[in-house]
């Protein structure tokens, strides 16, 4: 039996707006009716990238677990296989060292000294590693059996300089859906929508980096061009200062701390971006970037694959991956062989 803290990637945690001095939190990711009402641009950050910003309205912003249809799965096979598991809510918006002393606080409270096993998927990956050189100096201290991590962008994907450009879907449904009347009672516009997502670190620590990891190696005027405020579109113009402190930000990630088994699980076998190609008016067309089959259809293997880490690869696109058996599987597998 192991004790294993499962932590979200982006979007995977569930973030409300406390309501004054009161009790009451309103839901807002992901609550359709709260996102229908204008309720997005709550989860706007300030320039410091962790306090509220001014479209939240001084509201606290309260993160209340995860996001169950996602993840809850997962955890509960866990648990039937007999393993203690702490579902870990946590604030997807931040870079992950500016959420870790929190989530360390957390683990420390349910870990109570006992050595834990760290399982992130996505994103939720380099909050594991920022979360694990702080073990020794929690109260209660507790230490890292082992980590797995599951379709983690290491080196970034392009996913992140995607949504920076305005074009995913999930994007352009907000978008759409905060559009002055469209059973949007408070008229939050496009122009709204673009200053809260574009104040948020993660999407710029999730880009390719810059400095390091495939892509630098292979495109390294590609890489650069993403931290260039130019690159972008006018309409949705990413925050020049976290694009010129992200590649930074990216460099001081920490490597799994020494000892401590460490494991990487790739999806492999979907068209997933490696490179960029050209740009034809828009970052998100298929068209502008090169493509392999080495890839979860987000992240590439390569951009998955940290050094220290061993591989292990399954058939699995990235965002059924915390659903999936086959990852299931795999993650019994590995702590059944320590």
């Amino acid at each position: 039996m192991a004790n294993v803290v499962w932590i979200p990637g982006v979007l995977g945690s569930r973030i409300g707006l406390r309501v004054g001095r009161t009790p009451i939190i309103l839901p807002v990711w992901i609550d359709l009716r709260t996102l229908l009402a204008g309720g997005v641009v709550g989860l706007q950050l300030a320039p410091d990238g962790v306090s509220p910003g001014p479209l939240a309205g001084g509201l606290q912003q309260v993160v209340q677990g995860i996001v169950e249809a996602a993840y809850g799965p997962f955890a509960v096979y866990m648990r039937s296989a007999g393993h203690n598991v702490l579902a870990l809510g946590w604030d997807w918006r931040l870079h992950p060292a500016a959420a870790a002393p929190a989530a360390a606080a957390a683990i420390a409270a349910w870990a109570q000294g006992q050595p834990v096993w760290l399982v992130a998927h996505s994103y939720g990956g380099l909050l594991a590693r920022c979360v694990a050189p702080l073990a020794a100096h929690s109260s209660p201290s507790w230490s890292v059996a082992g980590t797995i991590t599951i379709g983690t962008p290491h080196y970034g994907s392009f996913e992140g300089s995607r949504l920076l450009f305005g074009l995913p879907p999930l994007y352009k449904a907000l978008e759409r859906w905060t559009a002055p009347g469209f059973l949007n009672s408070r008229g939050v516009g496009a122009q709204w929508l673009w200053q809260t997502v574009n104040t948020m670190p993660a999407w710029y620590v999730l880009s390719p980096f810059r400095d390091s990891g495939p892509l630098a190696s292979l495109q390294p005027d590609v890489a650069a061009a993403l931290y260039q405020p130019g690159t972008y579109r006018a309409d949705s113009q990413p925050a020049a200062a976290w694009l010129a402190a992200a590649p930074g930000l990216q460099g001081s990630l920490p490597g799994w701390p020494a000892g401590v088994p460490a494991w990487s699980i790739a999806g492999t076998g979907f068209d997933t971006p490696f490179g960029w190609h050209h740009l034809l008016g828009g970052g998100y067309d298929p068209r502008n970037y090169l493509h392999t089959q080495q890839g979860d259809g987000y992240v590439t293997v390569a951009q998955t694959s940290l050094p220290g880490a061993a591989l292990l690869t399954v058939p699995v696109q990235h965002t059924y991956q915390p659903l999936h058996p086959l990852v299931w599987a795999a993650v019994l597998g590995i702590l059944g062989s320590v």
